[in-house]
């Protein structure tokens, strides 16, 4: 489980990161918890955060009541995209939902091949293809989910599409 992560874009990007672990040493139904779980809420980030998480094995609107930094305590923000004050971010969600829907199917199949045969389903993007330079460049801007499916997720605030 990729959790209690603050909400900044680093921890975004470093979800990626966590992902490749989780999936090439054999825990391939790992979950994430989308909008990270600690912090302040940002609605740009908290969207970008679910399509991310959409293309992981699982994924969970979570927040932590309370979390510390350091002896103090704070109040966390509560996750309820249908409550943003954006409609460009309640929308952006509700399709990356519905998206999300459309590919259940190859990520089940996905979970079987990892527990049958050890199939990492979530590689960089330079195992599939060695030969793009630019896949090497920032393994976490570009990852395949399976062999067939290409992610190339914002990572970055104000930002319209990730990499090419």
């Amino acid at each position: 489980m990729i959790t209690d992560l603050f909400r900044t874009w680093d921890n975004l990007r470093y979800l990626i990161a966590q992902a490749y672990t989780f999936s090439m040493t054999g825990y391939a139904n790992f979950q994430v918890d989308a909008c990270g779980s600690d912090g302040a809420m940002d609605e740009e980030l908290c969207a970008r955060w679910m399509q991310v998480g959409s293309m992981m094995p699982m994924y969970r609107a979570y927040h932590n009541r309370t979390y510390n930094v350091g002896d103090k305590a704070f109040e966390s923000e509560r996750f309820e995209w249908w409550n943003f004050q954006s409609d460009i971010y309640k929308n952006s969600i509700k399709s990356t939902i519905h998206f999300r829907m459309s590919y259940t199917r190859h990520i089940y199949n996905l979970l079987y091949l990892a527990q049958q045969y050890q199939y990492p389903i979530i590689t960089p993007h330079f195992f599939t293809d060695s030969t793009d330079p630019k896949a090497f460049e920032a393994p976490e801007h570009t990852f395949m989910l399976g062999r067939e499916i290409k992610v190339s997720p914002v990572l970055k605030a104000g930002v319209a599409e990730g990499a090419k």
